[in-house]
């Protein structure tokens, strides 16, 4: 469907009649509006509760916790409606209390929590289209635009689990859609609201609106300047979101209280110490050249130059830790066949001044939120070169159309003939990966395992006195989502670690490294579970929790006495 329509797509620039009439340039326009957002709606919601099988500890507190503000108003440290969930890590509020009344209403699953984040990436689509035609006036830009977001693997892997990053884009969109639409006629401050809520919607890209606002009064400044009494109204509203932001970091305690700065300040202590170490220098020249600063703006170049990368950008995606969380592993968040689509983009935008300047700018400032870190993640804090690229990518679309109309009509049926099939087999390639082979290989990044064995306690825990699960490390919420438990009774656990007779534990019980024997170490009637704690073992475990797909790797090991 999505190839047929786009050849269909580009076939009708190619022969475009300046003799179509308003009425039906706009009814195509929407029909072909309607048939991308129909792929979007599928390719975002096949499989949804399913793929990823498991939910990282991250998702986990996300919906646990919205489900708690559901039923009890209050989170699971017994918080009633905070603005900040500050768990093991700072949440932003925005996501719980979106998904909030869909586990609440339609019940606690990884479908119904992952719903509001599917529903809000098919919006984006639409949004992106309103932006493109906004900026560009062009109708067929704009279709180009929605329809390389609805087939991204970038946008796919974010609009189909509970994280942060998708609401954020979302919101800026929408508040660039509406300042967009409200800076020739109207009031430019109706898109406060919707900046205040993509500021508070995830920590990473705070950054990018503190940058992208004076950008935009920048570029648009002949249209807005006049009115001067509406941009300071609005200058004071970026202003007083940006100082809410610092009260709720400092009243509510925050984790996080470096979302806007550097983390991990140790690492890079440790690479200067590495650096000192092994070095011939002198000493003072040692301290000139081997320090913190200039080892920081070397990491920040790196991250920023890595961003923009065809190593991130075509070939291999998010890299570390996160790889199989951000990313789907060995795979570019775009597809390679849109490189030239980007290149012939940047030749369209360079001739058109203010579009130039509103895509290059957005498209500079958006991963200086990843630069700004040690860590190397790009998936999520990038996410805002996201809306960019795809426009840049209809650009080029559009742009390639327009060269192969002065062309024979057979050459460019050849063209888009093989263009499409190639664009085709790739999109088709990528789902294939993600839904039948990223669902093994990358189910323990999701923590599959955690979700299996919660299911398997549920199942036995009644025919014990006690159940004991050590190392638990979020286990507390995973069971508690998987198996539906109580809020009230959660919460209650959340602080003393037990839930019914289940102990959540912190370290293996210790047998001074001698052969662990349930018979010694446990009491009677009791279940234990643990990751892999001890070299030596009197008996075999009861039940194995195997990686999925890694039938070799036991993650967990349940005993009993």
């Amino acid at each position: 469907m999505g190839q047929g329509l786009l050849g269909l797509f580009m076939i009708n620039i190619l022969n475009k009649s300046s003799t179509e009439s308003v009425l039906d340039k706009k009814l195509t326009t929407y029909i072909i509006l309607a048939l991308i957002v129909l792929i979007g709606i599928f390719l975002r919601f096949w499989q949804l509760g399913s793929i990823p099988s498991g939910s990282t500890n991250d998702e986990v507190a996300y919906i646990y916790n919205a489900y708690s503000i559901a039923i009890t108003s209050k989170d699971i440290a017994g918080n009633f409606l905070p603005i900040s969930f500050n768990l093991f890590n700072s949440f932003s509020p925005v996501a719980v209390y979106i998904m909030s009344p869909f586990v609440g209403i339609l019940g606690l699953s990884l479908f119904t929590a992952r719903l509001p984040f599917a529903l809000i990436g098919i919006a984006e689509i639409f949004l992106i289209f309103l932006i493109a035609k906004k900026i560009t006036n062009n109708y067929y830009i704009a279709l180009s635009a929605a329809f390389v977001l609805s087939v991204s693997p970038w946008h796919l892997q974010f609009s189909r689990v509970s994280y942060d990053g998708i609401l954020a884009l979302f919101f800026y969109l929408l508040g660039i859609y509406v300042f967009l639409k409200k800076k020739d006629r109207g009031n430019i401050n109706w898109s406060l609201p919707a900046f205040l809520l993509g500021f508070y919607s995830y920590h990473g890209t705070k950054i990018f609106m503190l940058l992208f606002i004076p950008a935009l009064l920048l570029i648009f400044r002949n249209q807005i300047m006049g009115r001067k009494k509406e941009v300071f109204i609005f200058i004071t509203g970026i202003i007083l979101i940006i100082l809410s932001f610092f009260y709720v970091v400092y009243s509510q305690n925050v984790n996080r209280q470096n979302v806007l700065l550097v983390k991990n300040i140790s690492t890079i202590s440790s690479v200067v110490n590495t650096e000192r170490a092994y070095n011939s220098a002198q000493p003072v020249l040692r301290n000139i050249l081997s320090n913190k600063v200039l080892t920081f703006l070397r990491i920040m170049r790196e991250n920023y130059l890595e961003a923009f990368s065809p190593q991130f950008l075509f070939l291999y995606g998010e890299t570390g830790d996160n790889e199989e969380i951000f990313g789907i592993g060995h795979r570019g968040v775009m597809y390679i066949i849109e490189l030239p689509l980007l290149l012939f983009g940047i030749v369209y935008i360079l001739r058109i001044k203010k579009l130039r300047n509103f895509l290059i700018l957005g498209l500079l400032i958006a991963p200086i939120p990843s630069v700004i870190t040690v860590d190397k993640s790009y998936g999520m804090r990038s996410i805002m070169m996201l809306p960019f690229l795809s426009i840049i990518a209809g650009c080029g679309i559009y742009e390639i159309c327009i060269k192969f109309r002065e062309m024979k009509k057979t050459y460019s049926v050849v063209f888009i003939s093989a263009f499409v099939l190639l664009y085709a087999f790739l999109i088709l390639e990528y789902l294939y990966q993600y839904h039948y082979r990223y669902g093994i290989y990358g189910a323990e990044a999701w923590l599959r395992s955690s979700r299996d064995v919660s299911e398997y306690i549920a199942q036995e825990k009644d025919k014990y006195k006690q159940v004991y699960i050590a190392n638990e490390g979020g286990l507390l919420m995973q069971y508690a989502l998987f198996n539906r438990e109580d809020p009230y009774s959660v919460q209650a656990a959340y602080k003393s670690k037990i839930l019914k007779n289940i102990y959540f534990i912190g370290n293996c019980i210790d047998t001074s490294n001698k052969p662990f024997d349930p018979k010694i170490y446990l009491p009677p009637s009791t279940l234990y579970a643990i990751p892999d704690c001890y070299k030596e073992v009197a008996v075999e475990p009861i039940k194995s929790i195997i990686q999925v797909g890694e039938p070799l790797h036991t993650v967990w090991k349940i005993y009993k006495n």
